[in-house]
């Protein structure tokens, strides 16, 4: 479940909490907020966030978290598509990488601010 902030941040908005009080983002529900209406437009932007992590010297496996997801499908079954769990230093490196025509590329300053 989405921590619901009363912040004015979309990217709070949709923060999740583990178990454990860690902090992530679900790669499918950024992709939306940053209005990418296709996941397969969204990949290429993934993979430059990756290479930035591992340009900084950062474990990739620490920041982007490969995982499966289940959608519903119109007939009423369900189906695991792809998905990552981000840290919200890999949202920083997304949202730096992605089309910065976009209204939440230019506020990514709010998501990227130390907590």
């Amino acid at each position: 479940m989405s921590d619901q902030e009363t912040s004015s941040s979309p990217f709070e908005t949709i923060r999740h909490t583990t178990d454990d009080g860690e902090e992530y983002w679900s790669a499918r529900e950024l992709a939306e907020v940053l209005g990418y209406a296709k996941w397969a437009n969204f990949v290429p932007t993934i993979n430059d966030a990756k290479k930035a992590c591992e340009n900084s010297e950062q474990a990739v496996s620490d920041h982007f978290l490969e995982t499966r997801k289940m959608v519903s499908l119109g007939s009423g079954s369900q189906h695991a598509v792809g998905d990552f769990h981000f840290s919200r230093y890999a949202c920083c490196l997304v949202v730096q990488n992605a089309d910065p025509a976009s209204y939440c590329s230019a506020r990514a300053d709010v998501l990227c601010r130390p907590t």
